[in-house]
């Protein structure tokens, strides 16, 4: 499912939710995208426990507002088992701000360390596959 603002595939092989953010959402878009998201999650028969890749190396950090819209739409949404946060060089994610109960540390554009309920999921055996 491909957007102007995003693209998100669905790997069942995996059971990955793999996102990507093309640029920044205005508040205004943060609902329609939840819904597409939801509506997408559902379809693909994706459940609590999912493995969910977040792809924001061209998007950045986005504006308040619209952090603020993507609380209110996505509160209840399935959890995911882990995440993995990808942004642009030397950008750090506080997945707490999302719900997802956790810190990231992204440097080089890549995931370092993700934590979360007390523990460390650094797995440099286990990284997720490239991008098709």
């Amino acid at each position: 499912m491909s957007h102007a603002h995003y693209s998100i595939v669905f790997r069942h092989d995996l059971r990955l939710m793999d996102v990507a953010w093309h640029r920044h959402f205005a508040a205004e878009d943060v609902g329609p995208y939840a819904q597409a998201c939801k509506a997408e999650f559902t379809r693909q028969g994706f459940h609590p426990g999912y493995l969910l890749r977040m792809d924001m190396s061209q998007s950045a950090v986005q504006p308040q507002d619209a952090i603020a819209m993507f609380r209110t739409h996505f509160e209840g949404f399935p959890r995911a088992r882990r995440i993995a946060a990808i942004g642009p060089l030397n950008y750090g994610v506080d997945l707490g701000q999302v719900g997802g109960g956790g810190e990231a540390n992204i440097h080089g554009g890549a995931l370092v360390e993700l934590r979360g309920r007390g523990q460390s999921s650094r797995r440099p055996d286990k990284p997720l596959p490239a991008r098709d």
